[in-house]
């Protein structure tokens, strides 16, 4: 009876560092997109995080949905810079086009990127594009 306890305890401390470490890459994850929550919050933005977000034309694995000063702002997180600088090398520096395709957007589109995020902000209110250009800098596309 105690040789079948061990392994039972065995295959319990596997799956335990198994959740540990899925729990650990998925924060590491994250650190690029909370960080950014953080800077934004410091400057003395009102950010509400939305949750997840969908965008076909992206390839970022996380696509996280937040508003700042109430309008809606998109937030792609790449596995690393050189996948974020790809998608980005892929929209017209009038974002009129992205990977090839023309874009119709609903508002004014302003695109900015820092490090392994870009971020897509459909609107003109002057106080959250001030907000994102003081974290992120200027956009590199848009209007």
């Amino acid at each position: 009876m105690k040789a079948n306890i061990k392994p039972a305890i065995i295959g319990l401390i596997i799956i335990l560092v198994l959740a540990f470490m899925i729990c650990f890459i998925k924060y590491q994850e994250t650190d690029q997109y909370n960080k950014l929550v953080k800077d934004l919050k410091e400057k003395g933005a009102k950010v509400e995080e939305v949750g997840d977000y969908q965008h076909v034309s992206f390839s970022a694995e996380i696509k996280k949905h937040i508003r700042i000063e109430g309008d809606s702002v998109f937030v792609f997180e790449y596995k690393n810079i050189e996948s974020a600088e790809l998608d980005a090398s892929k929209i017209s520096g009038d974002a009129s086009r992205m990977a090839g395709s023309i874009m119709i957007w609903f508002s004014t589109p302003h695109l900015y990127k820092k490090d392994g995020l870009i971020i897509l902000y459909l609107g003109n209110n002057k106080k959250v594009i001030s907000f994102l250009e003081e974290v992120l800098g200027e956009q590199f596309a848009g209007a």
